[in-house]
């Protein structure tokens, strides 16, 4: 399989940390009066998604704080294994930075691996 391991390059978040969560819905957004404003969307029991854009797709990213990692499937992944999902073209994204370092990541469930890359995300 071929994924794209994405080094953060020039983000910034604010020093406020207060986030608000709405009874009637699963969106958790940071602080109005926060510097940074990040939806973030509830999946699943404690998980939460926020999006993410990687040249011209958006993403929604799940945020994991047990991995420093952030990676998404490329285009050359076996479509057939991700029927109704974004993956990222690698031609089109012009700003993606691939290098030639391999990465490998274990998670309890399995594991992913593919080639490091560089972009600069929204």
């Amino acid at each position: 399989m071929w994924f794209v391991l994405v080094t953060l390059a020039g983000c910034f978040l604010s020093e406020s940390t207060s986030y608000l969560i709405s009874e009637e819905s699963d969106k958790l957004e940071r602080d109005k009066r926060a510097v940074v404003r990040i939806p973030l969307y509830r999946w699943g029991g404690a998980q939460y998604l926020c999006p993410i854009t990687i040249g011209q797709t958006e993403f929604r990213m799940l945020l994991d704080t047990g991995s420093p990692s952030i990676w998404v499937a490329s285009d050359r992944v076996d479509s057939r294994l991700w029927v109704g999902k974004k993956l990222l073209s690698v031609a089109s994204t012009t700003a993606l930075h691939v290098s030639e370092e391999l990465f490998s990541q274990q998670y309890a469930s399995g594991e992913v691996s593919g080639v490091k890359a560089t972009v600069h995300m929204k």
